[in-house]
């Protein structure tokens, strides 16, 4: 073709090919608030200080599936995502249920003072209730189908969020998938963190197969999301790293997690350098939190340099202490052994002054960075790989001194003048390096990237995937040729009556009607097998179901042969 490149089509083909594999070379996803753009001026009035609409209307249902609630639950990130989320959505005339789905694990004892504590502030918490199904699945299957269960018998919700972390949806969205329920529900999945990606970076062996069961419950939920909402660049670029596979062009959005209301009061710029006269490891007790790299720091700064800048120093380790088998660490002799067990063993070495303060919830571990002058305490967050840090944004928005690990999405929160001071390569070199300097220099907290507005813009998404799910109850009621899809059961027997039977009369018990059988007798030769096949003859005439006999070619041929 005449002035037509192929060399430079070629090219662009092959770059097209690449971004498509590398994550690297891929155009960012789009944010949220750039989404929401056009829809701001619609929901301003929602917004408007005068107005009492809320206080007498409510706007929709939301659901909130998690395993992790605030004093329900220790993974405080999640935790504080979830609550937070809730409670901005109830403030703003939502009607919220958070779908507690920890409790058949970890079963609380407090569980009913949560319930009536989140009454109280008006937000419904449900523990996820037995079902009377006796289940001989995984439990993260049986937990999921439960989640299944508990929704079909609820006045449907406008809009349910689900977290990615195991898979609480995938019989959900399964069920929308096939239109058996949910047909004017919004699904939305946060992609957080995968079983996967927080077994890996914790360095534990995926060593079962209910590894790979999660794997699978979490990609298929993924794929089938009417929405998706990452907190991060990195961890969407993550999925696509490991292969999962999703329609990236739909509704696949990055937005912060909302930050709590006693975060955002605390709100400080400090402009000038304090000096640090305490170090403190503010996470869980945790490998992928970095308690190792931490401690191997401390050596260097006891051991290697000028050890006399730690002479008037203290070092505290606040956080909570997981007694999971998993979260143990060896020390010397080869034992393992809990974390605090393994800081006080490697303590010995030091000779500055050391504790561990364990016993607090978020709001304690943030009192005592506050007390006295705070910009004396420096935050450091070792962890080996993290996305979307609260810890990280909570201390840069209160302006609390704070460095940490440059991995995983640390680098998105940050102001970009402030990213070099505050972030470390994690390895214990650099990490006592960056201390030791801060401690001769003194330090001025780094700036938040995050927009004023987060929490606003996910109360605005909300308005619209509600208005998208009553537009879609509206439409679908003016179908008047809309029929449920037609649910074809192919049974194969051979010599056994019995379990025939109840198979049959399993399908009789459905609560979905539009069901037809397809039964193959792959050749019975016993006497009472072949009477019952007679016996059931008339009524599959009666229903217009089918029922076919075959000489015996296994199981595998009869239905086959079914399926023709």
């Amino acid at each position: 073709m005449e002035g037509y490149d192929h060399k430079k089509n070629r090219k662009k083909k092959s770059l097209d090919r690449k971004r498509k594999m590398d994550p690297s070379m891929m155009e960012p996803f789009p944010e949220l608030s750039d989404f929401l753009d056009s829809y701001r001026e619609q929901y301003e009035s929602v917004f408007d200080a005068s107005s009492e609409s809320w206080r007498i209307k409510t706007y929709g249902r939301i659901c909130l599936v998690s395993d992790y609630v605030l004093g329900l639950s220790t993974g405080s990130g999640p935790a504080t995502a979830v609550t937070t989320l809730a409670e901005e959505l109830h403030e703003s005339g939502f009607d919220v249920t958070i779908l507690y789905t920890g409790y058949p694990i970890h079963k609380p004892p407090d569980v009913e003072f949560w319930v009536g504590y989140y009454t109280a502030k008006g937000i419904h918490v449900v523990a996820l209730p037995e079902t009377g199904v006796s289940y001989d699945v995984p439990i993260d299957v049986a937990i999921a189908h439960r989640v299944f269960m508990w929704m079909n018998d609820q006045q449907w919700y406008d809009c349910v969020h689900f977290l990615d972390n195991r898979g609480r949806g995938y019989f959900a969205l399964t069920a929308k998938k096939q239109a058996l329920a949910f047909k004017h529900t919004e699904f939305v999945v946060h992609a957080q963190q995968p079983h996967l990606w927080h077994k890996t970076n914790s360095l534990q062996t995926l060593d079962t197969l209910h590894d790979l069961v999660i794997d699978h419950l979490e990609k298929e939920q993924m794929k089938m999301a009417d929405h998706i909402v990452a907190p991060s660049q990195y961890i969407l670029k993550w999925f696509i790293e490991q292969g999962w596979e999703w329609n990236r062009t739909k509704s696949t959005r990055v937005h912060t997690n909302p930050l709590p209301k006693w975060v955002k009061s605390k709100n400080k710029i400090a402009h000038e350098a304090s000096t640090i006269n305490e170090i403190v490891f503010f996470s869980r007790f945790e490998l992928r939190k970095g308690i190792v790299l931490f401690c191997d720091a401390m050596d260097q700064l006891a051991l290697r340099g000028d050890t006399q800048i730690m002479q008037n120093v203290r070092v505290t380790f606040l956080g909570h202490l997981s007694n999971s088998a998993e979260e143990k660490l060896t020390i010397k002799g080869g034992a393992r052994a809990r974390v605090d067990q393994y800081i006080r063993q490697r303590a010995k070495k030091w000779l500055f002054h050391w504790q561990i303060l364990k016993d607090m919830d978020v709001k304690q571990r943030y009192e005592y960075l506050q007390e006295g002058n705070m910009n004396n305490k420096l935050v450091v967050l070792p962890s080996l790989l993290e996305n979307a840090p609260y810890t990280l944004v909570e201390c840069l928005v209160m302006g609390i001194p704070v460095v940490a690990s440059d991995v995983g999405s640390a680098r998105e929160f940050i102001d970009n003048d402030d990213a070099e001071r505050v972030l470390f390569v994690p390895t214990p070199k650099p990490l006592a390096g960056k201390i030791r300097d801060i401690l001769k220099n003194g330090f001025v907290p780094g700036k938040s990237k995050i927009k004023q507005d987060v929490e606003k813009d996910w109360t605005i998404w909300q308005h619209h995937l509600v208005h998208q799910s009553k537009d879609s109850s509206n439409s679908m009621s003016t179908l008047q040729t809309w029929e449920e899809p037609l649910v074809t059961v192919i049974v194969v027997t051979y010599n056994n009556p019995k379990l025939l039977k109840q198979a049959l009369q399993s399908i009789y018990e459905q609560e979905y009607t539009k069901v037809e059988v397809v039964l193959i007798d792959d050749g019975s030769t016993l006497p009472e097998a072949q009477a019952y096949l007679r016996e059931i003859d008339a009524e599959f005439k009666r229903k217009g179901w089918v029922y076919l006999q075959q000489d015996n070619r296994g199981p595998g041929a009869a239905r086959s042969n079914g399926a023709k």
